[in-house]
């Protein structure tokens, strides 16, 4: 369990870094203005195909912000596995809680 967690966590800072300096090195090497607000995340996919590097660094952004909450879903998942029904729910709980004040925002 703790594996499976430490994988992901490491992997998603690792890719998160990446893209985030990957779009700003773009940014700078095509002399583009300052950065604008923040994009809606639908808008993030539909700018990646024509290589904007605000997309990018979006896309790093979220990438960073989701990375644990996948880390919480597979210890909640294999607490389930293993039956462990109290802190497994409680896992689950704290993940519905968060996803929904994102879908509610």
């Amino acid at each position: 369990m703790r594996r499976a967690a430490s994988f992901i966590l490491f992997w998603g800072a690792i890719i998160s870094g990446v893209l985030i300096m990957g779009g700003a090195a773009l940014h700078f090497i095509r002399g583009a203005p300052a950065m604008t607000a923040r994009q809606a995340p639908i808008n993030v996919w539909h700018e990646l195909p024509s290589g904007n590097a605000e997309a990018i660094i979006e896309l790093g952004i979220m990438t960073l912000l989701l990375t644990p909450l996948m880390s919480l879903f597979v210890i909640g998942f294999q607490l389930l596995r293993l039956r462990d029904w109290g802190i497994g729910s409680v896992a689950m709980a704290i993940l519905l809680i968060v996803l929904g004040s994102y879908l509610l925002h």
